[in-house]
């Protein structure tokens, strides 16, 4: 069986001038409308043979002069059957506590229509990652998990959040992997990465 499918990669589209980049915090973001994502609900017979698909899947990346950065990722998902709804019940969230910060901004489940069916998890637990186990020199690797209350067919999952790299591990360390691709299929596959520009002034916004 499919799994799943992606119906729209992002919301954003890439300006080729320089353009300050969305401030994503608990209070939303900015330049997303939540409406115009949750209209791109599909009819779940169209898709029979996945479990759920992806309304948005969207990333911010920001990196500073000297290594410091933040990425945020917001993803909203329509579940389509049981199985899906078994998937997303329960996420997880890792972060390096010793030079990351995490913050979930939100993770809401919702009717197609806006309809908050549950606004917060309804249970968090944090713990050291299965490899810091394995691998001392990871024992600062985390990982946050929320248990979601609401999730079944028909409903939306939508989600954000950043990790802030307070202390770079390397200075002037700008790597960091974001796949927008799944290798399923893609409906709208409209990108973009908000990167800085080299002198550390406002990010450019460039196509992924």
């Amino acid at each position: 069986m499919r799994r799943f499918a992606v119906v729209a990669l992002l919301a954003l589209v890439a300006r080729p001038a320089v353009s300050q980049a969305p401030r994503v915090t608990p209070a939303g973001d900015p330049s997303v409308r939540n409406d115009t994502i949750y209209k791109l609900a599909v009819n779940p017979a169209d898709y029979a043979d996945d479990d759920y698909v992806y309304l948005l899947d969207d990333g911010v990346l920001r990196f500073e002069p000297d290594g410091r950065g933040s990425r945020t990722y917001r993803q909203v998902v329509q579940i389509l059957n049981q199985d899906g709804a078994e998937a997303w019940g329960e996420q997880s969230f890792s972060y390096s506590s010793g030079s990351e910060r995490l913050t979930v901004n939100w993770i809401r489940v919702l009717k197609p229509n806006g309809e908050v069916i549950s606004a917060q998890p309804s249970h968090e637990q944090e713990s050291l990652a299965p490899v810091a186990f394995d691998a001392p020199v990871y024992s600062d690797e985390k990982v946050r998990r929320v248990t979601l209350s609401g999730v079944a067919p028909g409903t939306l999952v939508d989600w954000s959040y950043t990790v802030e790299r307070v202390k770079p591990v390397v200075p002037a360390d700008y790597y960091s992997g974001w796949r927008v691709t799944n290798g399923v299929l893609t409906s709208r596959p409209v990108a973009s990465r908000l990167l800085p520009s080299g002198n550390g002034s406002d990010p450019l916004c460039v196509p992924a």
